[in-house]
C-alpha cells in the first residue's frame, strides 16, 4: 500500500515538472510540492522552496487577500479562483502573477493548487494602454462656473471598459455620457476610443439624448463588434431642463436641494443589440443645488443603500460622497485583493 501511494505521487510530480507554467501545491500555508518551472520562476532551486511559508514569496499588499481567498477556497472546496498579484523573488525583486487557484486533497490533507502564470509584459501592455486611455477620460467639468462635477473612476483590472465623456456645446449647454463596453483589456480600452469619435459625430447630428442613442444604436450595429451599456443625458442651464436616456444603463439619481436622493429608470436596450431599438427619456426640471448621479453597473448597490440616498447624501457634499465611495472600494480591493467590476460615477451639481 504504501509503495502504491509512494508510486502515484512520484507520478504527479512528473506531470506537474511536464506543466509549461509554474505549479506549488500547498498544504497549511506551506509549500509541498512544486515543479521546475516554478522554480525558476522565483529564482531558487527545489529544496530551498519545499517547506517554506507561501508568504515569504508574496508582496505585503496581497497578504490579506490572499489568506481571506485561501480561507474560502479551503470552505467551500471551489474549484477555480484566479487573481492578479506580485511575488518576491529569491533575490527581492517582483514580478507579476496571475494566480489559478483550486481544491484538492494532497496525501489525504486538504490543500491548494496554484498555478501561476508570469504576466510582467503583459501587466507593462496594459499599464501603457491605462495611460493612453485616461488621457482620453476628462474628470473636468465642462462649464465650471455652472456646473460643479465630481468622478469616481476605478477599474477592477489595469484596462476598463467604462469610460464618460462630457462636451460643452455652449455656454448653457452640456451633453454627457457614461457607459461600459462589452469585454476587457486592450480590445476594450480601442473600442471605448471609437465610441468617443461616434459620441461626439452623433452630437453634431443632435442634442436630444434619446436621438443620440438612436444614432449611436445604428452605427454601432454596423461598425463595433461589441454591446455598449450607456446613460446619455443633457443639462440646459438655460431652461433648467435635463433630459436622460437609456440604453443599458437604465438607472440613476435626482437628488433636489436637502432633499433624499430618488430613483429614476429610463428603459432602453444595449447599444448594438437591436438595430431598430426604443430607448425612454426622462425630462427633470431643476434648479440651483440640484444634483445628479450617473453609476455604472459596477456601483448599481448605491440604488439599494436608503442610508446612502436618505441620509447621507443630505449631509455632504458631492465630493464627500466621491472620496466615501473611494474609501469603500478600497476597502474591497484590501480584502480581496480586486473588485468584482469596473466602477464609475459621475456626480453633477448644478451652481
Amino acid at each position: 500500500m504504501a509503495n502504491t501511494v509512494k508510486e502515484s505521487e512520484e507520478r504527479y510530480r512528473k506531470i506537474v515538472n511536464l506543466s509549461p507554467e509554474a505549479i506549488a501545491i500547498v498544504v497549511d500555508n506551506r509549500i509541498v510540492l512544486t515543479n521546475h518551472q516554478a522554480c525558476k520562476l522565483v529564482g531558487t532551486d527545489y529544496s530551498k522552496i519545499i517547506g517554506e511559508s507561501i508568504y515569504k514569496y508574496i508582496e505585503s499588499e496581497s497578504v490579506k487577500p490572499i489568506r481571506k481567498k485561501i480561507k474560502q477556497i479551503l470552505e467551500e472546496k471551489r474549484a477555480k479562483s484566479t487573481s492578479d498579484h506580485k511575488i518576491v523573488r529569491y533575490d527581492q525583486t517582483t514580478v507579476e502573477v496571475e494566480i489559478s487557484a483550486s481544491y484538492l486533497t494532497y496525501k489525504g490533507r486538504p490543500a491548494i493548487q496554484a498555478v501561476i502564470r508570469n504576466i510582467t509584459e503583459t501587466k507593462r501592455a496594459l499599464n501603457q494602454a491605462a495611460k493612453f486611455q485616461k488621457k482620453y477620460i476628462e474628470s473636468i467639468s465642462p462649464i465650471p462656473e455652472k456646473i460643479q462635477m465630481e468622478t469616481l473612476y476605478m477599474p477592477a483590472r489595469t484596462v476598463t471598459g467604462d469610460f464618460f465623456k462630457i462636451y460643452k456645446v455652449n455656454e448653457d449647454l452640456a451633453i454627457g455620457i457614461v457607459g461600459d463596453v462589452s469585454g476587457k483589456g486592450i480590445t476594450a480600452a480601442l473600442s471605448v476610443l471609437a465610441f468617443f469619435v461616434l459620441f461626439r459625430e452623433a452630437i453634431l447630428i443632435s442634442y436630444d439624448p434619446s436621438e443620440i442613442v438612436k444614432i449611436l444604436n445604428k452605427k454601432i450595429v454596423n461598425y463595433l463588434d461589441k454591446y455598449i451599456a450607456a446613460c446619455c443625458f443633457s443639462l440646459d442651464l438655460k431652461k433648467n431642463e435635463a433630459r436622460i436616456a437609456g440604453a443599458g444603463i437604465n438607472q440613476f439619481m435626482f437628488q433636489k436641494s436637502n432633499c433624499s436622493a430618488e430613483e429614476f429608470i429610463v428603459k432602453g436596450p444595449f447599444l448594438g443589440m437591436f438595430e431598430d431599438g426604443e430607448f425612454d427619456e426622462k425630462v427633470i426640471s431643476f434648479e440651483k443645488g440640484d444634483r445628479f448621479y450617473f453609476p455604472t453597473d459596477g456601483l448599481e448597490f448605491i440604488f439599494d443603500d436608503y442610508e446612502i440616498k436618505d441620509n447621507y447624501l443630505k449631509e455632504h457634499t458631492i465630493t464627500e460622497f466621491i472620496e466615501y465611495m473611494k474609501n469603500i472600494l478600497n476597502n474591497v480591493i484590501a480584502d480581496f485583493g480586486a473588485l468584482k467590476d469596473d466602477s464609475t460615477l459621475i456626480a453633477l451639481e448644478i451652481k
